[in-house]
């Protein structure tokens, strides 16, 4: 069941403020980490790199906030409409949901394995974790994107979000393999 007309201009109103205040924040923290691993004298196959061992914790937390604040944004964004009635849409939305709730539980679970070398089997399972939640989100996002396009009713910028942010996401893939 989809909510009433100001229901729906209520939910995608929320929605784009938790997410782009999530997304802000991840941005934020990205940035940080790049000046962080600029000065860090931590190995990078250790779990906390670029971080000191008293500032992983924190800083993981912050990212698992971060993923939770774009999950509910995401989440109020679909009850608003933002994928359509359609199949594709649907899955892609599913997906997207299912990447940023994995992100949120990856982000916790790396923290038992803070001092781990990266090629530990629980580290190596997380780091799997990262990667799947990667390619749901990515796929999920251009499957939205191709569902939005095909709505009538979205005629701004706007409907070009979604795919912009899943294409985006497959640009970034491959950078998360190099030093």
């Amino acid at each position: 069941l989809r909510p009433m007309n100001s229901s729906l201009t209520s939910y995608r109103r929320r929605g784009r403020i938790v997410l782009i205040g999530g997304a802000l924040l991840t941005i934020a923290g990205a940035g940080l980490s790049a000046v962080i691993q600029g000065s860090s004298t931590v190995p990078d196959n250790l779990v906390r790199y670029p971080c000191s061992h008293d500032a992983f914790a924190p800083f993981t937390v912050f990212a698992a906030v971060c993923h939770l604040l774009m999950l509910v944004g995401v989440v109020y964004l679909g009850r608003g409409g933002l994928a359509g009635d359609t199949r594709t849409g649907r899955i892609g939305l599913g997906c997207v949901i299912a990447g940023l709730a994995l992100l949120f539980v990856c982000e916790w679970a790396q923290l038992p394995f803070v001092d781990q070398h990266t090629s530990n089997t629980g580290p190596s399972i997380v780091d799997s974790g990262f990667g799947l939640a990667t390619l749901l989100l990515a796929g999920g996002m251009i499957a939205v994107g191709v569902a939005t396009l095909r709505q009538p009713s979205v005629g701004s910028w706007r409907q070009y979000a979604p795919l912009i942010c899943g294409l985006l996401s497959l640009v970034v893939i491959p950078i998360q393999f190099t030093s």
